[in-house]
């Protein structure tokens, strides 16, 4: 075998491996945004449901104040 060859085989070999260590984080890398991906519909969900959560709550408590100021209007003309 020749330098040259020699030279050619390990240039592939080295080749080879470097390609196998990227295929190989690659496939993490791949698995952990289709998770992210999983975990941001849930977060997103989530953030919808609380935001329809606050504005139940905020109608509530409208409701709730317009109440107590007629209470207040109805009891002030009473001591009129």
């Amino acid at each position: 075998m020749s330098d040259s060859q020699l030279l050619l085989m390990l240039t592939g070999a080295i080749l080879s491996l470097l390609l196998s260590v990227i295929a190989f984080f690659l496939k993490f890398l791949i698995q952990d945004f289709r998770t992210l991906q999983g975990d941001f519909l849930d977060l997103k969900l989530r953030q919808e449901s609380l935001s329809a959560e606050i504005e139940r709550i905020s109608e509530v408590l409208l409701l709730v104040k317009k109440q107590l100021f007629r209470n207040a209007r109805h009891s002030f003309q009473r001591k009129d």
